[in-house]
């Protein structure tokens, strides 16, 4: 994720959709930073185990299984697949 100081407005949607809650926004005016970006946070892409396709960051997956983990289940191997490959393997080919 990265934050681009120069396309910033400070409307502050970026704090009232933050997932982890974790951002503030502080209404400063440094123009040395109008032209610099600063990342915020860096994650891996997990990908699918068929067809390599991005599914999402790493960080979310694995939240998601510690929840899924703390209520007494586990996840299938089906998640580790991308929507087009979980479909095919519960339906099998699909013709688009």
């Amino acid at each position: 994720m990265l934050f681009k100081h120069g396309n910033c407005v400070a409307c502050g949607q970026c704090v009232e959709i933050c997932p982890e809650k974790c951002l503030a926004v502080e209404r400063l005016l440094d123009p040395d930073q109008m032209h610099n970006y600063s990342v915020l946070f860096k994650d891996k892409i997990v990908r699918c185990s068929r067809c390599d396709s991005p599914i999402g960051p790493k960080v979310m997956i694995d939240k998601l299984r510690n929840r899924v983990e703390a209520s007494g289940h586990f996840l299938t191997p089906q998640s580790e697949l991308c929507p087009a490959c979980k479909a095919q393997s519960q339906f099998g080919q699909l013709s688009v």
